[in-house]
Formats: C-alpha cells, structure tokens, sequence
C-alpha cells in the first residue's frame, strides 16, 4: 500500500501551534469492527500504535460500508500547518511548443 518506501518527516511552519483534536465518539456497534481493523493495519505494518508522546493527533474518521469499515483522519489542522514544498514540473513548457 503506497509508494512511499522510506520514514517521512512533514515539517511545521514555525509559528504554529501544534493541535491535538478532542477525541470524537465511535459508536458502540462499530467498535469491535474498528478494533479488527486497526489490528489488521498494525499487523500489515501500514500503521503502528503511538506509545510516546506526539505533538499533533488527529481524529479517525469512519465510513461504514455494506461490505467493510473505511478508516480515514481528519488532518485538517495539520494540513493548513505544513510548509509547502513547490517541485515544478520537470519540462512542462516544453512540452505545449509545437515542433
């Protein structure tokens, strides 16, 4: 799952204040479903369980399909915080000119 195939570090703009969002409410039904879930992320290693302090959490969001639970956050707070790296496409004008 992704492409991603090393450790990232997303940086902060400096005069941020890191946010740690109120923990939302999981229904009751759905907990034993979020459980598996998250046990199964873990065990494929697309996530880990956080033991240490963290600056930023942000919320689970859940989608309840007929078929499977989707697992999103919510990044929003984090979003509008990180600095924003420009990478220009690599010979994009180029690319318009007509020979």
């Amino acid at each position: 799952m992704g492409c991603i195939k090393r450790d990232y570090q997303l940086e902060t703009k400096s005069n941020v204040q890191p946010i740690k969002q109120a923990q939302r409410r999981i229904p009751i039904f759905l907990k034993p479903e979020l459980k598996q879930k998250l046990d199964e992320l873990c065990k494929n290693k697309i996530t880990a369980k956080v033991t240490h302090h963290t600056d930023w959490i942000s919320n689970l969001v859940l989608f309840k399909t007929p078929n499977k639970l989707r697992i999103c956050l919510d990044p929003q707070n984090l979003n509008s915080a990180l600095k924003r790296s420009e990478y220009p496409i690599p010979g994009f004008p180029r690319s318009l000119k007509t020979p």
